[in-house]
């Protein structure tokens, strides 16, 4: 094992860019909704839909 294998920054800094480029992304109505919305009915859905 080379010391890039005990430092997670030096290990992984030469994927930084593939991972921006095809990290999931939420649309942004998702976003307002669940910062809007209270918890509770947050976990309601989460249990309707599961």
């Amino acid at each position: 094992m080379g010391i890039k294998d005990y430092y997670p920054t030096k290990r992984f800094s030469d994927r930084v860019e593939n991972y921006v480029k095809y990290r999931l992304s939420y649309p942004k109505e998702c976003i307002k909704y669940l910062n809007d919305e209270p918890l509770a009915k947050i976990l309601f859905l989460s249990r309707i839909f599961a």
